[in-house]
């Protein structure tokens, strides 16, 4: 399934819903995008994420395509929340069954059949929470982030309407939709819905701490990234993931090169099939003046991987690497890999 994900590991994933499939936004791929799913009405939300991966990362899966005929749409893919639609977090009888029928059919990667179903819950049901937050999941998967953002916006609001109504995830979907508005690029709207997912979740939960973490980098805010990103290693740190490349690389950026080389090594050590932790250890191990390890290390990468990690664009646009990395690799590089 899942070999890499430079924020999400494929052990989140929820027990009904695994979907690992790159994104197509405007032709250009996105990093990732953690999502949480309601699997039936009458259990607790189950968590899942979709995983968009960039080019050396991880088991590719065949783009979903972004561009749907206008007639198959329903109507109720517009609907607004007025006074008149009373929110709820039940459902029964055939629409509860529909319910289910589509989030098998998005268990398969069936997302064209499922997007209609949920359609079709919402028609019988317009206030039901969880048909509005699962539907954008699968927009997601379709590549229609923007509607996916006016989902997750008519779930917030119905979650919202009457406090009576109890939804134990409400931070879960502002952080789907911060995460959505991260890879959007819309920071500002990112950062409120990051923070209320960290304020509303009332038990410390790593993917709220990592997406956040991944948004103060891109933001250029080191200190705070690391502050999240440590204390989601603190709630379990013998068991190593594959965030970690991103926790190496900032302590590296902010000058703690022993831990960054310690974080490095771990993560490399378990997920060294693929590219970027040994791209990350290689940068640090240069970096620290051991060029010999640093070379062993360089030629453990694909050789038809290699020039992606000398690449400026591709470091800073699609890996988000941070700028003292980048200079590293791009001096061993020059400097040890590729001398003129």
């Amino acid at each position: 399934f899942c070999l890499f994900a430079s924020l999400l590991e494929a052990s989140y994933l929820s027990e009904s819903l695994q979907l690992n499939h790159e994104l197509a936004v405007k032709s250009k791929k996105i990093r990732c995008c953690m999502l949480g799913s309601k699997t039936n009405s009458n259990e607790n939300p189950k968590k899942f994420f979709l995983s968009a991966l960039s080019i050396s990362l991880g088991v590719f899966i065949s783009v979903v395509p972004s561009v749907f005929p206008v007639e198959n749409e329903s109507s109720f893919q517009t609907i607004i929340i007025s006074e008149e639609i009373f929110p709820t977090n039940k459902i029964e009888g055939e629409t509860e069954n529909q319910f289910r029928k589509a989030n098998n059919l998005s268990s398969m990667g069936k997302f064209d059949e499922a997007f209609k179903l949920y359609n079709a819950v919402l028609k019988s049901s317009p206030g039901y929470i969880y048909g509005f937050s699962n539907r954008a999941n699968v927009q997601i998967a379709r590549g229609e982030l923007q509607s996916a953002i006016s989902d997750y916006d008519r779930a917030i609001k119905l979650s919202e309407k009457d406090p009576s109504i109890k939804i134990p995830d409400l931070w879960l979907m502002h952080l789907n939709r911060g995460t959505t508005y991260m890879v959007l690029g819309d920071e500002e709207k990112s950062m409120e819905d990051m923070n209320l997912a960290v304020s509303l979740n009332k038990r410390k939960d790593f993917l709220t701490l990592i997406n956040r973490g991944q948004l103060l980098e891109r933001l250029g805010r080191w200190e705070e990234a690391l502050n999240d990103y440590s204390t989601a290693i603190n709630l379990n740190s013998s068991s190593v993931q594959p965030w970690w490349v991103r926790y190496a690389l900032v302590l590296y950026q902010q000058d703690s090169v022993n831990d960054a080389l310690s974080i490095a090594k771990r993560t490399a050590a378990k997920f060294g099939i693929e590219p970027e932790p040994l791209a990350t250890l290689t940068t640090i191990l240069y970096g620290k003046g051991d060029t010999t390890e640093a070379l062993k290390t360089w030629e453990k990468i694909p050789l038809q991987e290699r020039d992606g990690f000398l690449n400026y664009s591709y470091l800073s646009d699609q890996l988000h690497w941070p700028p003292k990395p980048i200079e590293s690799i791009q001096e061993f590089g020059r400097l040890v890999y590729n001398p003129k």
